[in-house]
């Protein structure tokens, strides 16, 4: 990023993130394979079962669940012998793929300490003949403010030019678009809350009315059932006073001291 100019940075960057990702998946790739290729040669020769061993060659964790498998079947000693098996390949393919690394690193620094040596500013020369990283004093002298007629008005505000400033200003639009956008988001998602826990509050309180009028007309029905019931109690007691008392010639009906 030194060397590269100011109005390419943007590019110097993306090329730089890009070289990144590549360095970083491609080191991941060469180093697992060359662990995993001594992991599975160190089982080579390794008189145990197909079932046992096929498994174990994948991973060194599904060697100690074969292992384990082994050990509560009561094969013990093939458990132990599995269990070394897989611990000295995984180290030995460990211990080669860091070599691995640290060689890639050495060449790496070698590589750069002779073809990178960044000098920002350093006599580089644009097309207009001007060293880069070395402000032309030419460009910063601006001509003094013409005195404005009373009443004095504000000068001009200064504007700012050239692909630097119009990325900055560009990018500075996206990052405000962006945030107004996450704003009219977040306020769309509360009021679409909102008003679902209003419905749900609305549901609720018509579920509760509901259920009480329910309960009224099963209480009302109730009430009304069990005064039919004494009515025709009182009906029955009295037709039984009735029929008792005709023999004597008394009618409980008009004669005043039974009534009371």
């Amino acid at each position: 990023m030194g060397v590269v100019p100011a109005e390419k940075a943007g590019v110097g960057s993306a090329v730089n993130d890009a070289t990144r990702e590549l360095g970083g998946t491609l080191g991941v790739a060469v180093i697992g394979s060359v662990s995993l290729s001594l992991y599975r040669e160190a089982f080579e020769g390794d008189r145990l079962p197909a079932a046992v061993l096929e498994p174990a060659r994948e991973s060194i964790g599904s060697a100690l669940g074969a292992a384990a498998r082994l050990a509560a079947s009561g094969d013990g000693g093939a458990a132990s012998a599995l269990v070394a098996t897989a611990r000295g390949g995984y180290l030995d393919g460990l211990q080669a793929g860091c070599l691995v690394a640290a060689g890639v690193v050495l060449v790496g620094a070698v590589l750069v300490l002779l073809w990178l040596p960044a000098h920002p500013g350093a006599g580089r020369e644009d097309a207009d003949g001007r060293t880069s990283g070395v402000p032309d004093l030419d460009d910063a002298v601006t001509d003094p403010p013409t005195p404005a007629p009373a009443p004095p008005a504000p000068g001009p505000a200064p504007v700012v030019t050239g692909d630097l400033a119009v990325g900055t200003s560009a990018a500075v639009h996206r990052i405000v678009a962006a945030a107004e956008a996450s704003a009219a988001e977040i306020e769309a998602e509360a009021r679409s809350r909102a008003w679902a826990t209003a419905q749900a509050a609305d549901a609720d309180a018509a579920a509760v009315r509901a259920a009480a009028v329910a309960d009224a007309v099963e209480l009302r029905d109730a009430t009304h059932d069990a005064m039919t019931r004494a009515i025709a109690r009182l009906t029955a007691v009295e037709e039984a006073s009735a029929r008792t008392l005709a023999p004597l010639g008394i009618d409980p009906r008009t004669d005043d001291a039974l009534t009371r």
